[in-house]
């Protein structure tokens, strides 16, 4: 590869989809007939919002529009624990609220062990698991003289529990609970998993007692911190049945939830209720995260379940829920008006953009996001860079305009690259107006970096991206309805440039800031002096020098770069080769006395330190540099600061006076000397 450059010298020289309104859910959907569980009274459309934390839970999805419709906490088989959750926090303590749920338990004679319906500061799992803890209350057997506190340790933290228990646990056999409660065969209880007052350890066999509070007179010196109701009969009797939670909420940051469960049998229904009422700072104590983090005001809203030798499936539908706004996002990689996807291959430099949208349909309530902020998190590709309006690529700190279209308005948010350089949080998102209906559209760019892939490599990005208001995030998914981008990598041969090269006009300095021109008289006698023979900084201003910052009228630029994309990086060798000066009529070669070879200047240049290669105006090659295997790119000077060169000339006998040029050759080649 070579470049001409010219040198002069002169004697003169830048959502998952949320649930749709569900105040009374049914009709939209079907109930999967293959699920081998009959259709519950009724149930409605849950896609999206719910997600199964552990691998014996699955959703139930209605085979025509393959939205979820049922929570299959766990199948009828043995030695199982289950646990589904909101994938946001859902019940709004700051709200009057309504909740119906129906749960199937199937239909044995001999049943168990039960399920609980959770209310949490966050999703999460007790850290043991035994078979009658119904995933949620801690564990079992204890070391003698262990503390309730160390169940407590072990339980379902920041959660309030209401459990179905199906399987007679205790009399003092070991191996499962003992409930201190009139020994029914099943129950309706509620408690906190997470308090060591839940909680006794007692004999025999150091066995944990689930600590229900007892109303019978009799029985007063129960108090623990749970409640517990006998049931009738059996909810494992191949009906559905139903627990309705009413939350309503006081002027003071508490409020009452009261919870009735309705098991439907061949007779009359049979009732348990529990009233439960919980100040502010009860809130505070059971459902903070720790002593001094503030109390959420929204909790998740899970389902768990156990079996052990005995069985029993454990089915859960959504009756009615409070209104609420519907989110859902897509995110379509595009390179110019085509949509990319696993067929496409890409190329280093290839021009993208990421095309977002969010469907947003608020309540007739309140706008959305109700805070006023919403926030979107869209990570790009490993393989790309998110560009700045100039084109360059964006870094970690960068703050990028963004504009947001909502119908035929236009929005003026911000994103901010994240200190992982991968993602961008976007803000300043526009706010829905209640019962407003609206589509919010954005575009990022964004471009193929360079990789070094040896090989044509699939690819598929996974998350691409949420958007978050009101505390509850939304997965945005591809238009087709997938969580991942794909596409195909070409792999890359890359390239070895010759960038840029300089150019020079060379003066004397002339005093501490001045530049002159030298004479025939200083050119006749050599320029430095004939006793300096080699550049140094000490004698810098004796020789001719460019750092004046001219250029000539053809210049090339001041900058000397090589870019090596190659992934191989076998490393490549930078030559130099100057022309003569001669007159710029041609009538005259620098030193000319019946020899036009030249040879009579020297060219050095420099990083403003040491000496990085001097030149002769002879046509000889000189070397400049030499980069090793392994090594990348490399540049002297720049825009504003240019190569650091100086131009020294021999005695020579005559000298006419003029303006001298000379031309340079740049020879770059793929591989070191």
């Amino acid at each position: 590869m070579k470049k001409r450059c010219y040198l002069l010298a002169c004697l003169g020289m830048l959502l998952c989809t949320l649930l749709a309104p569900v105040t009374s859910v049914g009709a939209a959907v079907t109930w999967p007939t293959t699920s081998g569980y009959p259709a519950p009274p009724s149930f409605g459309d849950v896609d999206g919002l719910f997600s199964p934390t552990m691998g014996d839970s699955s959703l139930l999805t209605d085979p025509t529009s393959g939205h979820a419709v049922g929570l299959e906490i766990n199948k009828d088989q043995a030695n199982r624990s289950g646990a589904i959750w909101s994938k946001a926090p859902m019940f709004d303590l700051d709200k009057d609220s309504s909740y119906t749920m129906y749960f199937y338990m199937g239909n044995k004679p001999k049943s168990g062990e039960g399920m609980g319906f959770v209310l949490a500061a966050k999703p999460a799992a007790p850290k043991k698991i035994d078979t009658g803890s119904l995933g949620v209350w801690g564990v079992d057997h204890l070391p003698p003289n262990s503390k309730p506190q160390e169940v407590a340790d072990t339980a379902l933290p920041n959660s309030f529990a209401m459990v179905v228990d199906t399987r007679k646990n205790g009399t003092g056999d070991p191996g499962g609970y003992e409930q201190l409660s009139d020994f029914q065969s099943y129950y309706f209880g509620t408690g906190y998993p997470g308090q060591a007052n839940m909680y006794r350890i007692d004999y025999p066999y150091w066995m944990t007692w689930l600590y229900f509070k007892i109303n019978n007179p009799s029985e007063q010196y129960r108090f623990g911190l749970g409640t517990q109701k006998n049931l009738y009969e059996t909810p494992a009797n191949g009906k559905w049945h139903k627990l309705q939670l009413d939350w309503k909420k006081d002027n003071l940051g508490g409020g009452t939830l009261t919870a009735q469960m309705t098991i439907t049998r061949a007779s009359k229904p049979d009732y348990a209720t529990e009233v439960i009422k919980w100040t502010k700072n009860d809130i505070q104590k059971y459902f903070s995260q720790g002593s001094t983090d503030p109390a959420p005001r929204k909790l998740y809203l899970g389902f768990t379940g156990t079996t052990s030798d005995v069985f029993e499936p454990h089915v859960v539908a959504i009756g009615a829920m409070p209104e609420a706004a519907t989110v859902n996002g897509t995110v379509a990689l595009m390179r110019g008006a085509e949509t990319v996807d696993a067929t496409t291959h890409l190329k280093v430099d290839d021009v993208l953009h990421y095309d977002y949208t969010v469907n947003v349909k608020a309540t007739s309530q309140a706008p959305w996001p109700e805070s006023g902020t919403a926030t979107m998190n869209v990570p790009k590709g490993k393989y790309f860079d998110y560009l700045k309006a100039d084109g360059t690529p964006a870094k970690p700190g960068d703050t990028l305009p963004i504009k947001v279209t909502i119908g035929n308005s236009d929005y003026q948010a911000q994103g901010k690259v994240q200190p992982d350089g991968n993602q961008i949080a976007v803000t300043n998102m526009p706010q829905i107006p209640k019962g407003a209906t609206a589509t919010v559209k954005f575009s990022l760019p964004a471009k193929v970096k360079h990789h070094g892939l040896l090989e044509t490599t699939p690819v598929q990005d996974k998350p691409i991206g949420t958007i978050t208001g009101d505390g509850q995030t939304y997965d945005l998914k591809t238009p087709a309805g997938k969580d991942f981008l794909a596409y195909i990598l070409d792999p890359e041969t890359g390239e070895l440039v010759l960038e840029k090269v300089p150019s020079f006009v060379f003066e004397l300095k002339n005093g501490q800031t001045g530049y002159r021109n030298p004479t025939v008289m200083e050119m006749v006698k050599g320029l430095p002096t004939p006793t300096t023979t080699n550049w140094d900084q000490a004698n810098a201003d004796q020789w001719l020098t460019n750092q004046q910052g001219r250029e000539p009228t053809n210049s090339t630029g001041k900058v000397l770069s090589v870019k090596d994309t190659r992934p191989t990086k076998q490393g490549w060798h930078l030559t130099m080769q100057l022309s003569p000066f001669t007159l710029t009529d041609n009538s005259y070669v620098l030193g000319d006395n019946g020899n036009k070879l030249g040879g009579k200047a020297r060219l050095v240049l420099t990083d403003q330190t040491a000496q990085i290669a001097a030149i002769k105006d002879n046509n000889n090659a000189t070397p400049v540099k030499n980069m090793a295997a392994g090594g990348t790119d490399w540049s002297l000077g720049t825009q504003t600061g240019n190569v650091a060169a100086y131009l020294g000339i021999e005695p020579t006998a005559t000298a006419k006076a003029g303006q001298y040029q000379a031309t340079a050759t740049w020879l770059l080649t793929n591989a070191p000397e």
